[in-house]
């Protein structure tokens, strides 16, 4: 499971972004702010746009204003238009504006915290996470950026801290149990799991995709179908935002069951119901065109499928050239590598990988992107070099726990 990749992960973190603690630097009381607490619940990019614009003729030093104005040319960033890299740098620049007014700011902290990891930025985005105020629900950022450097004792304490603290909040429930996952306490992971789908007011997609992983991890491949099939049929009815997103997941987890004429259909569909062709490899470990070369190369579709390899190549070593520094792209640039046959370079990536955090060494063995090196002596170092990495933070946590 790449539970450090996941959408789910990415919108929470947005929406961290965007309702942090209501507590900038003595504002709350003003009518300014009253009319950002309207404003932010805006969807449509373009509409945020201009009253986020009205808020700043309000009140030009209004950082929370500049935050609006991200989220705003962030979200058009990801759509189909030949401006997009523009927005994306737009949004960078109201990330940089907000601090300017307000270094102090939970709002523009959390914005630029997902900026950077947007970019690959980890370690930038991990040190704006501490800057905030470190309330237990601040927590779920830091122990998901700690994760994502392989730094798992430090992840573990605060997922620890908030589940302790609200053992029944499903957001608390949801990173604590990415961790336990990742460190392989299944048991616990799989409560956190169950307990979020038992008493979920509405439909969990995100419960039923970390659970069918777990169960693979496990090797119990009949509870990880029964899972699969659960999300694809509720997956209609879940009553939140991840109604599209959900078929990318579907097909993700498609992948990883062999189901490939239906990973193909549900990918198709969210690519042209979202022209979203672009999803950072922080996401998901890879892009949708590397994920789509694979489904192609299935299908017996070799032109296309090297075509889209081609395209995630180039992309790929953009993202490096720009001083991206998250595993996702190193893992990307990896199944590129090995699905083009070329197993020595495959290798030079996933060691990278693991230098820079990556630690889930049961999604790897079981992806199928890296079929072509799973039988070299290589790979079964580096799955023992994951272990001892993940050894060395369990013997660490249970003595502490002791």
């Amino acid at each position: 499971m790449h539970k450090s990749k996941t959408l789910l992960i990415l919108f929470t973190l947005c929406s961290l972004a965007l309702k942090a603690q209501d507590k900038s630097k003595n504002v709350s009381q003003t009518s300014t702010y009253q009319s950002y607490t309207e404003v932010r619940a805006i969807e449509n990019p373009d509409s945020l746009l201009i009253k986020a614009r009205e808020l700043l003729k309000q009140d030009k030093q209004f950082a929370p204003a500049w935050v609006l104005i991200g989220k705003a040319y962030n979200t058009k960033s990801q759509m189909p238009h030949p401006k997009k890299e523009v927005f994306a740098d737009s949004a960078k620049i109201a990330a940089q504006k907000a601090l300017e007014l307000d270094p102090e700011s939970p709002e523009a902290l959390s914005f630029a915290a997902l900026q950077d990891f947007l970019n690959g930025k980890i370690a930038s985005s991990r040190n704006y996470q501490y800057a905030l105020n470190t309330t237990l629900t601040i927590s779920r950022g830091l122990s998901f950026n700690n994760l994502n450097e392989g730094r798992l004792t430090e992840a573990y304490k605060w997922s620890d801290a908030s589940f302790t603290a609200y053992p029944d909040a499903s957001w608390a429930l949801r990173y604590h149990g990415v961790v336990a996952y990742t460190l392989g306490f299944y048991e616990e992971a799989e409560h956190c799991y169950q307990k979020i789908i038992s008493s979920a007011k509405n439909i969990d997609l995100d419960a039923h995709y970390k659970l069918a992983h777990l169960y693979l991890a496990t090797n119990q491949n009949t509870k990880a179908t029964e899972q699969y099939e659960l999300f694809r049929k509720r997956r209609y009815y879940a009553e939140n935002r991840m109604h599209l997103s959900s078929f990318l997941f579907a097909s993700q987890l498609g992948v990883f069951l062999g189901k490939y004429e239906e990973a193909l259909e549900d990918l198709n569909l969210f690519l042209e119901e979202t022209h979203n062709y672009w999803v950072p490899p922080q996401v998901f470990g890879y892009q949708l065109t590397t994920l789509m070369a694979l489904l192609q190369q299935k299908a017996g579709k070799d032109i296309e499928s090297k075509t889209a390899l081609s395209q995630s190549q180039k992309k790929a070593e953009a993202l490096l050239a720009q001083g991206n520094e998250g595993y996702g792209v190193q893992l990307d640039l990896a199944a590129v590598y090995a699905l083009e046959g070329n197993n020595e370079k495959a290798m030079q990536h996933l060691s990278k990988a693991v230098e820079k955090g990556f630690r889930d060494a049961e999604w790897l063995k079981r992806n199928p992107l890296f079929e072509s090196v799973k039988e070299t002596d290589q790979f079964n170092t580096l799955l023992q070099q994951i272990g001892a990495f993940v050894i060395t933070d369990t013997e660490k946590i249970n003595s502490i726990r002791k």
